[in-house]
């Protein structure tokens, strides 16, 4: 039990999924699942946030403006300060720009502590390790990986999803069918396990005998869930930080509105949507929810990645059914209908957060016709960060 949410990072479990994903009979391998997706900020990246908060060395981050890593996202949960690198520093200690090909953090050593965990916990059985590497930094921790690995002599392979298969540093890189990687993540989430897309095609990779992971392995091959789905692991408000954000964004942001958050375009389905499809969407782009629009495109409701998933893992022939089978249709009548317009105050879209516990806000028109927009506390609380 650790005091620090630093002290639980690792140590992750090693779940058997052979059952549930091998479904070739001559197929005799046993395929397990490491777990990354269960450290406390949901990823493998939370690895690389400890190393950097244990280097004494190290008090602030430079990120480029606009493009943090995800290393110094998780670096900056842990209590770590982040800053740009055209800001001042506020302090006189060493500082330095997050690049893991950079050699300035050492990555090696909490690297090298993964692949260590992942030998003990499978035995002398490890005969192949498979992991996600759909980004340049995956793709750098995985030549870490591999060589630690090496020297146990366990291969390891990148999987990314379409493309064409490639050797990058000496890293083996196959590629899975997106509609396999679906496919598989919805196995997954019917047992409750929530991962990133890239990390089931990893675990399709392990289970699959084919030329991704040679026919012949007879032993053990571990999938990496590097990350949960996206959606999951949004950044929550908590009850007890609500009104401190919301006092934040009154001394520093009184005058400012959605419009100064700069949201993308909202994505919407149909009422005639299917639920297959709909995941599909949201799986992609990594929503939360997806608004619905009638014939004419006017918002009348909206479902929820967490309903859709529940609602398939009920029935394999509900991936057919559409979409108005399941959404919450809003009542534009309702006392408790809030209008939220790109004129909406971040003041009032933090009280409305408070007052809907941490709910979703639909952007609309001052008609509350059409979508313009979908704002997640997580967005609020990066904006004003």
């Amino acid at each position: 039990m650790g005091e620090k949410i630093i002290e639980i990072i690792g140590n992750t479990p090693v779940l058997n999924i052979t059952g549930l994903v091998v479904q070739d009979a001559t197929n005799n391998r046993t395929v397990l699942a490491k777990l990354e997706n269960m450290n406390p900020f949901g990823t493998i990246y939370d690895r690389i946030a400890k190393a950097i908060y244990n280097d004494s060395d190290v008090v602030t981050l430079f990120v480029e403006p606009d493009s943090r890593s995800n290393c110094a996202e998780e670096a900056l949960k842990c209590g770590v300060q982040v800053v740009s690198r055209i800001e001042e520093l506020s302090t006189e200690r060493e500082s330095i720009w997050i690049d893991l090909k950079s050699g300035e953090i050492d990555i090696g050593s909490c690297i090298e502590e993964l692949a260590e965990e992942i030998t003990q916990q499978c035995g002398g059985e490890l005969n192949t390790v498979v992991i996600p590497v759909e980004t340049e930094q995956e793709q750098c921790i995985a030549q870490y990986l591999a060589s630690a690995l090496r020297k146990n002599k366990v291969n390891l392979i990148g999987i990314k999803i379409g493309g064409k298969q490639s050797d990058v540093g000496g890293l083996s890189i196959r590629c899975v069918d997106h509609g396999n990687a679906l496919e598989t993540l919805s196995k997954l989430e019917k047992v409750g396990v929530s991962c990133s897309i890239g990390s089931a095609a990893a675990v399709y990779a392990a289970a699959t005998k084919t030329e991704l992971v040679q026919a012949e392995v007879r032993g053990t091959v571990v999938a990496i869930l590097t990350s949960k789905f996206g959606a999951d692991s949004q950044r929550k408000i908590r009850p007890d930080e609500i009104d401190t954000i919301i006092e934040t964004t009154k001394e520093k942001f009184r005058s400012a509105t959605i419009e100064d958050m700069q949201l993308n375009f909202a994505v919407s389905v149909s009422t005639e949507t299917t639920l297959q499809q709909a995941h599909e969407i949201m799986v992609i782009n990594e929503f939360s929810h997806l608004p619905v629009t009638n014939a004419q495109r006017a918002l009348i409701g909206y479902i929820s990645y967490t309903s859709v998933s529940k609602y398939l893992s009920l029935d394999e022939n509900h991936r057919l059914s559409p979409v108005s089978e399941i959404m919450y249709k809003f009542n534009t009548n309702s006392p408790q209908y809030s209008l939220i317009t790109i004129d909406t105050t971040l003041v009032d879209l933090a009280l409305f957060f408070k007052a809907n516990r941490n709910s979703v806000a639909f952007v609309t028109d001052d008609n509350a016709k059409f979508c313009l927009g979908v704002v997640c506390p997580s967005d609020l609380v990066d904006f004003i960060s």
